[in-house]
């Protein structure tokens, strides 16, 4: 059940603990908690508590008036065996007073994509009055506007200029008025769904059982994600297995299933379950670069070279850096050092936050000797990746090597100081024991120790 919280003007969640955000892809006239009958749109979120439990929200945008309406599930808090159904029931709410909604797939957009969409959600503004000027200044200033959350005004507006046009055509014949794409995709979204509606009313029960478990699989599958991203491997397997359980042709879910095992040292399952997802999805490009990332794990590198070529085809591959850098990685160990140091190159330039990057360019100019060259690529990921550990070792290690026992020390005690309990540490501490002298400093010498 769902009660509505007056007191609750905006819903204040940091963007790691969303769940899931489903939004309504029409406006329909709502008369809700005895307020007129106006235009509005509709969200549901739900999020993961510090408690480790979880909470549900139903939001609705009164458009006209500029109020929201906010319903919160009864309790407030419900454990994650429970998500699922009460995920479905806030669907059923919403969808009783009209509203047709799409999942926004939050959980799988990118860091930037999450905060910008939620720039864009009026749930998370407390001032409605200013989040409605804010929009109209976007669409008056020539920006793509996408107003009220997620396209709700100019959604009404679309419709309103195709009736326009009717009109127009009664009145003048000759004149005619050009559609926007944007808004003739969103016309088609929506009525793509209302014909889908219809499809599953007369179909009956058997499909609607049928798509409440590809649903739960989905819901299943979400949860996952957020568990992974959060470092929580266990629970996120537990949700993968029952997403895969619910709906075994759901490649995603493999795909989750594969990296988590990687995570967990077990090769042999997660390159078992990225076979699966790419016989389910033969050009899933995040599969086959994950794939890849196994083989190279495993010093396999000519099975990986051909799997990340093939998703470097894919012109919509997102984060192309992480496919172009094992791509080149690969190459540089089977002989082919310039393709390779290009690729990596390349990777870097798409994302100057790579550190890993930085790592492999540090890793094959040590490799080809270039040790200066090694240097200014390690001083490099130190500098834009502090807390990467692997990064003050090498740099360590390469300062030794060129006899700079002053700056090598110092990297490999800030390695040692900062990750004691890891075996980065530990190896920073061995080296910086045997390699250098207590009096070490930047610029000066040590005393004179084996090299790494």
């Amino acid at each position: 059940m769902f009660d509505i919280h007056t007191e609750i003007k905006s819903i204040q969640v940091d963007r790691e603990n969303i769940v899931t955000i489903i939004e309504s892809i029409n406006s329909p006239m709502v008369a809700a908690a005895n307020k007129p009958l106006e235009p509005a749109k509709a969200f549901i979120l739900g999020q993961r508590n510090p408690s480790g439990l979880f909470s549900i929200y139903v939001y609705l945008h009164l458009l006209q008036s500029k109020e929201c309406l906010i319903y919160l599930h009864d309790p407030p808090e419900i454990p994650m065996e429970s998500y699922h159904d009460t995920e479905l029931e806030a669907l059923q709410f919403v969808e009783s007073m009209g509203f047709m909604v799409d999942n926004a797939n939050f959980r799988n957009l990118a860091p930037e994509q999450q905060v910008a969409l939620m720039e864009q959600l009026p749930m998370f503004v407390e001032d409605l009055e200013v989040f409605a000027r804010q929009q109209t200044a976007w669409r008056e200033g020539g920006e793509p506007a996408e107003e009220e959350g997620a396209d709700a005004v100019e959604l009404l507006d679309d419709v309103v200029e195709l009736q326009e046009l009717a009109d127009a055509a009664e009145e003048q014949p000759a004149r005619v008025r050009v559609v926007s794409p944007e808004g003739v995709a969103k016309i088609v979204k929506l009525f793509s769904s209302f014909c889908w509606l219809v499809i599953f009313t007369l179909l009956g029960c058997a499909t609607g059982s049928t798509a409440k478990i590809i649903r739960q699989a989905e819901i299943s599958y979400d949860l996952g994600v957020n568990e992974f991203r959060a470092g929580r491997l266990t629970e996120a397997l537990k949700n993968f297995i029952e997403s895969s359980r619910l709906n075994p042709e759901f490649a995603r879910a493999h795909n989750g299933l594969g990296l988590v095992y990687h995570l967990m040292g077990d090769p042999a399952n997660a390159l078992a379950h990225f076979k699966k997802a790419l016989e389910l999805k033969p050009d899933y490009s995040e599969v086959l670069n994950n794939m890849a990332r196994v083989y190279i794990g495993q010093n396999r590198f000519r099975l990986a070279i051909p799997l990340l070529r093939k998703a470097l085809q894919d012109v919509f591959l997102k984060e192309r850096y992480l496919a172009e850098s094992n791509l080149g990685w690969s190459l540089f160990q089977v002989g082919e050092e310039d393709e390779g140091l290009k690729r990596v190159r390349n990777a870097v330039a798409q994302n100057e936050r790579y550190c890993v990057g930085y790592e492999y360019l540090g890793l094959m100019h040590k490799s080809r000797k270039e040790y200066q060259k090694a240097i200014r690529e390690f001083a490099e990921l130190t500098e834009r990746c502090p807390g990467y550990i692997a990064g003050w070792l090498n740099l360590g290690k390469v300062h030794l090597m060129t006899g700079d026992d002053g700056n090598g020390c110092a990297a490999l005690e800030r390695c040692r100081s900062t990750s004691r309990m890891t075996d980065l540490g530990r190896e920073c501490e061995r080296i910086y024991t045997t390699s250098c002298s207590p009096t070490s400093s930047p610029g000066s010498p040590g005393a004179e120790k084996s090299k790494p």
